[in-house]
């Protein structure tokens, strides 16, 4: 999937060094956007933003330009100028400017949604999921793109697993509306009882044996959230070992709820830690406000040596974007 992706994005790159006047459809003339060294770019994006809500994407198109002319590492105006593209449905341009960030920043979280969007509106649901699976591997929490896993899952008539990928946002989010409102639509599958099962290689080097990785996990939904066991094997470079999870999503108000986890191993070469242990407590109190607090506290312990973590996370959301803000505490290192 990622050669397939990386090919893809290359490809895209190559046809957007090609001269600009064979893009010149919907570009129109730029003549009336000037930019100087003076001039506020933050406030220049403000303005493409408030011409494309209003409808206006070709003077929207023409700012961004501008902008990228003066600096051309401005990755949430190339994302933006890609989004414009898409809801006009010029997807091949849509693709050339999102895939030219995900050069520079391939975990960027905007340009992989958006170029989910493009595939996904152009009924290319194969690449679709392609950059969905990428996105969530770097994002495997994020409410909208597990949301949109569910539409896809719809749209291509499996149902049975577009709810338990909807069981997983109300198990983080239980008052989602939309997941709710998504999950009665599907003719009663809420799928009280779970059997999940993944099988995951990764190549690291040629030179290296790749690393194999398989969970089987078994779960079950209750009023107060669901409790969730799992096995995990690993072969690591020729070291295997076996990991016992337990992970349960609480739900204590309907605006407070955690995910609760550990984990036990006791093989005789560490491919997993002897003990692994996830605290995470998330309110919505602040959600009118777009804001989403998280506190993590996660212990590892390892042979003999014991690393306690803790940290705070704070997500704001405005529109579809998410910014994040961690503190990170200082690490607790114990050799007992």
């Amino acid at each position: 999937m990622l050669l397939r992706i990386k090919h893809f994005i290359f490809c895209l790159f190559i046809l957007s060094t090609l001269p600009g006047h064979l893009f010149a459809q919907g570009r129109g003339s730029d003549t009336t956007v000037v930019i100087t060294d003076s001039t506020n770019l933050d406030a220049m994006f403000k303005k493409a933003r408030e011409l494309s809500y209003n409808d206006n994407n070709v003077q929207a198109r023409r700012i961004c330009q501008k902008i990228l002319e003066k600096n051309p590492n401005y990755f949430d105006v190339r994302t933006f100028l890609g989004r414009t593209y898409a809801w006009d449905k010029m997807y091949d341009l849509a693709r050339t400017e999102l895939s030219r960030v995900l050069i520079e920043r391939e975990n960027d979280y905007e340009a992989l949604n958006a170029l989910f969007d493009v595939e996904f509106w152009s009924e290319n649901y194969e690449v679709a999921n392609d950059y969905l699976k990428l996105a969530l591997g770097y994002y495997p929490n994020s409410e909208e793109l597990l949301l949109k896993k569910a539409k896809l899952q719809i749209k291509l008539e499996d149902k049975d697993n577009a709810a338990l990928t909807l069981r997983r946002v109300l198990d983080l989010n239980p008052g989602q509306k939309e997941a709710q409102q998504m999950m009665n639509s599907l003719e009663g599958r809420k799928l009280n009882n779970q059997f999940l099962g993944s099988y995951t290689v990764n190549e690291y080097a040629k030179s290296k044996e790749p690393q194999l990785f398989y969970t089987a996990e078994l779960s079950h939904n209750f009023n107060f959230g669901s409790l969730a066991i799992r096995l995990n094997a690993a072969d690591k470079f020729k070291h295997k070992g076996l990991q016992y999870e337990l992970e349960s999503y609480v739900h204590f108000t309907r605006s407070i709820y955690a995910d609760l986890a550990c984990g036990f191993a006791n093989d005789p070469e560490p491919v997993f830690p002897n003990e692994n242990t996830v605290l995470n407590f998330i309110s919505n109190y602040l959600q009118a406000l777009n804001f989403q607090p998280e506190s993590v506290t996660r212990n590892l312990q390892r042979q003999r040596h014991t690393t306690l973590l803790h940290w705070v996370i704070t997500t704001k959301i405005t529109g579809s974007a998410f910014a994040h803000s961690s503190h990170l505490k200082p690490t607790l290192s114990l050799k007992m």
